[in-house]
């Protein structure tokens, strides 16, 4: 009976590598915030678009960075000392929104519009990273197929390490 049950995911051989999975998570959690608000907008299969609102600010107020699987939007608003204010509820404070992107999704365009910041996000799947498909051969066909043609499919297959052939003695 098992009365002590404890995960430690650093020691687990089934989360190798996780932990810096879980250290930015924590970054990031940490960092959370309210300001500026945001949309998260899925456009087709494979495209998304981050929408924040940033009146205030002009495009060279705001800097979008992608580095490796974290996007991150930072904007530096220039104090306007020339005015008085009675009140000022747009906000203009300085900021930094993080955001984790899935594996392949890049940055595709960043676009400031009617005082809303668009990225516009990309995933793009290498082809060698998408599933393959592959086709089952019957026995029949392939007594159909000459010696050589048969010597030739096994010698690939054993030279991609799908087959291992008994040596003749």
């Amino acid at each position: 009976m098992v009365t002590n049950l404890s995960l430690d995911l650093f020691k687990d051989p089934f989360f190798i590598g996780w932990d810096r999975h879980i250290k930015d998570l924590e970054k990031l959690m940490g960092a959370s915030t309210n300001y500026p608000p945001y949309n998260l907008k899925q456009i087709g299969e494979d495209s998304y678009a981050v929408e924040i609102a940033l009146a205030g600010f002009s495009k060279e107020d705001i800097t979008v960075k992608q580095e490796k699987n974290v996007l991150t939007i930072t904007g530096e608003s220039k104090s306007d000392t020339s005015s008085t204010y009675i009140h000022r509820g747009i906000g203009g404070r300085n900021f930094t929104r993080t955001f984790s992107l899935a594996e392949y999704v890049e940055v595709h365009s960043a676009i400031m519009l009617q005082g809303m910041l668009i990225v516009n996000l990309i995933k793009r799947v290498p082809e060698e990273a998408k599933p393959k498909v592959f086709s089952i051969t019957d026995g029949d066909e392939l007594a159909a197929i000459s010696g050589a043609e048969q010597d030739e499919m096994l010698e690939q297959a054993e030279k991609e390490g799908l087959l291992k052939r008994k040596k003749k003695k």
